[in-house]
């Protein structure tokens, strides 16, 4: 709540002389809390030394009292036991205050004593005893001495028996020191009733205590003075007294102090004067404010009574001034920011992607338009980290952490990942998202956040239909009824069964025979060549099967990134084998290609249609070259200044015209492709451009190229090719540990943490091999994971992962053993 500046300033002057005035109380309450103690401190420096100088008095009395007994013949005669026993007793008859009065030889053996008690004990150890045979002496007797007895803080004073005839010694209680201390209190007067006294023995134990400090004064108000009872005149015993009291509190003149009457009325005086002041210096401060709100590039202000309140003046109006320039710079660059924006948000709407932001570092995302399926439909808005993942189905959560760490590691390379979501209102299921995910690349924030574009998998506009922020799903062609699409969906699903169980059977085939060619150097050359054979014969299988698969796939999305070089070799063979045997084709690659930015299918389908036009026309033995290299793109196509592969293909006949250029030409369109046709009557040349991405290695040779001896727990279905595959690596020296599924393997797991190498089986029943990858790593990151499928049949998000293609053969598996995937190499980097 403000106050107005009259009330502050009457506020303020009321306060400084409130201040003034407690404060000047206070140092008065201060000096007189100093008198009370020096007035204290005084009193005790006379009471210490007086109780000492009593003490010591009382003891010098006594070492008088038993020199003089010492001398007594009686005591000195040791044949005269029953007179010394009498004697003793008269003497503690005359001293009550003694405790016990007692005689001992020189061998430190009591002869006697005034009580009756201890005849006969050793004291030779005594400290008494041993200062007594050197003349008076006194001692503390607080310790448990050689004869057994214990007196608490008592005093035992003793003297030589002359001609070395032992020592007597008198034993005092406390009393004495009371009655001392009584006596000191008496010489001071009333003073002295408020001391207390305590006595320490030489040890610095608490021999007495008399009297206490009253405990509602806080110890810090506590005073206190030493004096040593020194002994200077023997008898002395070594101890300190101690004198303690607390200031006294004030007279009840003082200690009612009462503001006077003139504070008060200064503090009316000073406050009405400041609330006069403050009315002039606000009316003032008005006219100000009237004069700012004008708002006038020349703003003009009257002279003003106070010097800083004229300069406040002077700055606010080049304030106004300058405010002015920079609103009208802000709204210049309001406007350019709101273009680029818009085109920002054209570009996406039309694209079909969204675009958002995660912060991985305070675990926040960002969105700029309602292009998120899985959040609710509100631009400009930001969520969290986890909310955003709870919102994945609870299966893709852990590949979706997974992928983020591969791309923070990747650095400004992207990572794809298909996804799956929750469904949302109105919804049966979940969707699929396809999301390509980079770092943030900047120098001067510390921050790891990665820029996010998501998509769903599978859908596309509808021609003609309006572009809105998130694409429609692809609406079925006229000519396709739903029963023949539920007939291809289920086609799809047997074939890719069969394919898997025969690539199992493959994959059995192949390790056995290279375990048999392992091992086969005692094999005669014949059975050499047929396992040489079979192993070639499992191979084309191996590539029939994934033919038969891809004939019953449908992809539609373009987000994949393949292995140029795998796929043509796989499909040249095919096509020698199987389409054109007629015609001998070359192929040439350049080394480390990147992967092209299309389907496997796509290539095919390009390749298939040229090959399918030179088996038209072309003569048997014709001869076919496919060259694939990195090259620039035409700068006339849409692939200008971007990453290109150029595959080029020449054949000795003309193709000028054919079907099959024109389906490629197509084809070429929907992928972003370039396409030249050089044709002649006797040779035709056909040049395409595909869209390239960065190379990124899928697995890396180990450094001395050969893996050590790895704990492996190899998670397979199929228990023929899991006791095969599990009979290879141990002949290759690995431990192996074998489960069946996924929940086996989560078990086994769960109780080691030993192991060095996961390799799973990519389509295991129930919990995937994929998801069991993405969790393992969360919660064993040392393990090393290998991903074994079917080529083409891994998801873009399982290339986090070290992959080992089905079917697979011994050399196969050791090269992948011998290699490190991406998720072991951003390991070791971190």
């Amino acid at each position: 709540m403000a106050v107005s500046l009259r009330t502050l300033m009457s506020l303020s002057l009321a306060l400084a002389v409130g201040v003034g005035s407690g404060l000047t109380l206070y140092l008065s309450h201060r000096q007189a809390e100093l008198g009370r103690t020096d007035e204290t401190r005084a009193v005790l420096e006379r009471a210490a030394p007086i109780l000492a100088d009593q003490l010591d008095r009382t003891l010098r009395d006594v070492g008088r009292d038993v020199s003089l007994g010492a001398l007594d013949g009686r005591v000195a005669r040791p044949d005269r036991a029953a007179d010394l026993d009498a004697y003793l007793v008269a003497w503690r008859r005359l001293r009550p205050e003694y405790t016990d009065i007692l005689v001992a030889d020189r061998a430190g053996r009591v002869r006697a004593t005034a009580s009756g008690k201890l005849i006969g004990s050793d004291v030779s150890g005594a400290v008494w005893f041993a200062r007594g045979l050197q003349g008076v002496a006194a001692a503390d007797a607080s310790e448990r001495n050689r004869a057994g007895t214990e007196a608490p803080r008592n005093v035992i004073v003793s003297a030589p028996v002359p001609d070395g005839g032992g020592v007597v010694a008198i034993q005092m209680t406390p009393r004495w020191i009371e009655e001392a201390t009584q006596l000191a209190r008496r010489s001071l007067g009333a003073p002295g009733e408020g001391i207390s006294f305590s006595v320490l023995n030489a040890s610095g134990r608490l021999v007495l205590q008399v009297g206490a400090v009253k405990p509602d004064h806080p110890e810090t108000q506590r005073l206190e003075v030493s004096a040593p009872l020194d002994g200077s005149e023997r008898p002395g015993l070594g101890w300190l007294l101690v004198a303690r009291a607390t200031p006294g509190t004030m007279s009840a003149a003082g200690s009612g102090v009462q503001i006077p009457h003139a504070i008060v009325l200064a503090l009316l005086a000073v406050g009405i004067a400041g609330w006069l002041g403050g009315s002039l210096v606000s009316r003032r401060i008005r006219n100000l404010e009237a004069a700012c709100r004008q708002e006038a590039a020349g703003l003009t202000v009257t002279a003003l009574p106070i010097r800083e309140l004229q300069s406040l003046a002077d700055a606010a109006a080049h304030a106004i001034a300058r405010g002015k320039g920079r609103e009208r710079m802000m709204q210049d660059a309001r406007a350019a920011l709101v273009r680029s924006r818009e085109r920002v948000r054209a570009f996406k709407t039309m694209a079909g992607w969204s675009c958002w932001e995660v912060d991985l570092t305070n675990g926040r995302v960002t969105w700029t338009d309602a292009v998120l399926p899985i959040l609710p439909s509100t631009s400009e808005l930001a969520t969290t980290l986890d909310d955003l993942v709870d919102r994945l189905d609870p299966e893709d959560r852990d590949l979706m952490r997974v992928a983020m760490r591969a791309a923070i590691a990747a650095g400004g390379s992207a990572q794809d990942v298909t996804l799956r979501t929750l469904p949302v209102a109105g919804e049966q299921s979940g969707r699929r998202l396809h999301l390509r995910m980079a770092k943030v690349l900047d120098d001067g924030d510390a921050r790891e956040r990665l820029h996010v574009l998501s998509r769903e998998v599978g859908v596309a506009s509808l021609p003609g239909s309006p572009v809105t922020p998130i694409a429609k799903p692809l609406a079925p062609a006229a000519n396709e009824p739903l029963l023949e699409r539920r007939r291809d969906g289920l086609l799809r699903q047997v074939t890719d069964g069969i394919v898997h169980d025969v690539n199992n059977a493959l994959a059995v085939v192949m390790t056995a025979l290279g375990s048999l060619q392992r091992h086969g150097h005692d094999l005669p050359d014949r059975a050499l060549q047929l396992v040489d054979v079979a192993q070639r014969g499992a191979r084309n299988g191996a590539s029939l099967t994934r033919r038969v698969s891809a004939l019953t796939r449908r992809e539609v999305s373009t987000l994949a990134e393949v292995d140029i070089a795998l796929v043509l070799d796989d499909l040249t063979d095919f096509l020698r084998s199987s389409v054109a045997p007629e015609i001998t084709i070359g192929l040439s690659l350049d080394e480390a290609l990147p992967p092209v930015l299309c389907s496997e299918r796509q290539i095919e389908i390009l390749i298939l249609n040229l090959v399918l036009d030179i088996k038209a026309v072309a003569p048997a033995g014709c001869g076919v070259s496919l060259v694939v290299q990195a090259a620039e793109p035409p700068t006339t196509s849409l692939l200008a200044s971007r990453p290109s592969l150029r595959l080029t293909l020449s054949a000795p006949v003309n193709l000028a015209n054919r079907r099959g250029l024109a389906s490629v030409a197509d084809l070429a369109d929907e992928i972003g492709a370039a396409v030249d046709v050089q044709a002649s009557e006797a040779s035709t040349t056909v040049s395409v451009w595909l869209p390239a991405g960065e190379r990124q290695a899928v697995v890396e040779a180990a450094a001395d190229g050969a893996a050590e001896n790895l704990a492996v727990l190899l998670v397979e279905a199929d228990a023929l090719l899991r006791s095969t595959t599990a009979s290879a690596l141990s002949d290759l020296g690995h431990t192996v540990t074998q489960a069946a599924s996924s929940a086996q393997a989560v078990e086994i797991l769960a109780g080691r943490r030993d192991f060095d190498l996961l390799l799973v089986d990519y389509a295991l029943p129930g919990m995937s091999g994929l998801q069991l990858a993405a969790t393992v790593s969360r919660t064993h990151p040392r393990i090393r994971t290998i991903l074994a499928g079917p080529r083409g049949h891994l998801p873009a998000n399982a290339q986090v992962f070290q992959q080992l293609h089905k079917p697979f053969g011994l050399p196969e598996l050791v090269r992948a053993l011998q290699s490190r995937g991406p998720e072991r190499r951003e390991q070791e980097a971190a």
